[in-house]
């Protein structure tokens, strides 16, 4: 809760968006895949609120969402062409 955002919104056409590395996440973000994936990283990211809503529609693509450990995530969707996977980061052996 750190830091002002940075941007709020990306964007993915027969192509690739990412956001990665100390971005500002605010308390709302909208990522729209078209044809296309997207990757939001917050492993290094700084909220500017104490909870933050994640918006992610994917048509005929997909948006990966990482989120660092001791993070609470609720997801939930609809799936047109894809799926809502929600799966743990893999632990090292």
């Amino acid at each position: 809760m750190d830091r002002a955002p940075t941007s709020r919104f990306a964007l993915g056409v027969f192509g690739g968006f990412a956001r990665e590395g100390r971005w500002g996440v605010p308390e709302r973000f909208t990522s729209w895949s078209m044809w296309g994936g997207g990757r939001l990283d917050l492993s290094a990211a700084r909220f500017s609120s104490q909870e933050s809503a994640i918006r992610a529609v994917a048509l005929w693509g997909g948006t990966e969402i990482v989120v660092p450990d001791g993070i609470d995530v609720e997801a939930r969707g609809i799936g047109l062409f894809g799926a809502v996977v929600t799966k743990p980061k893999p632990t090292g052996k």
